[in-house]
């Protein structure tokens, strides 16, 4: 919640989606208190025009809900890839997977999915929703594909230009 409304101040600057990564990464492997595998291609910079402190929030949001949505052993895979045009980051997890019928709403305001037996899991429905919005201000998208028992795939897109007002 403390994010919302400053996602208008904007500040693009050039900034290694590689590194913003890795970064996060070592910070899931000291806190995330389950069993971690974490793979990220490639390993080299690359760089985009980009506001550094949604862009981290925004794949922080994507990273926390892989952990909360997940048994003890956890899989993040993550490739990057970028053209002339666009990057595109997909992360994929080992998660409980996400049905059909709530996929289409998780990036609404205040959606969750009905978690079942999952009490323990705290959130507002904020966190994807906002990751939307940081994709879209960066003229890009994010979507999500999912099944139940196999894990869920983010994929964000985000344009190699200015991003937007």
């Amino acid at each position: 919640v403390s994010v919302e409304g400053k996602e208008e101040r904007f500040n693009p600057e050039m900034i290694d989606i590689v590194d913003i990564i890795s970064s996060l990464k070592d910070d899931l492997e000291i806190n995330c208190h389950k069993e971690l595998t974490f793979s990220l291609q490639p390993q080299t910079p690359i760089n985009i025009r980009a506001d550094k402190f949604h862009i981290r929030n925004m794949l922080s949001t994507v990273f926390d809900n892989a952990v909360k949505y997940s048994a003890q052993r956890l899989t993040i895979s993550v490739v990057v890839t970028a053209d002339r045009e666009q990057t595109t980051i997909k992360i994929a997890d080992n998660g409980y997977g996400i049905s059909r019928q709530h996929i289409k709403h998780i990036f609404e305001k205040f959606y969750r999915v009905p978690s079942g037996d999952l009490h323990s899991v705290r959130g507002y429905g904020l966190g994807l929703y906002y990751a939307r919005k940081v994709a879209n201000m960066h003229g890009g998208d994010i979507t999500a594909t999912s099944r139940i028992g196999v894990g869920t795939t983010i994929t964000i897109k985000l344009m190699n230009n200015e991003p937007k007002d």
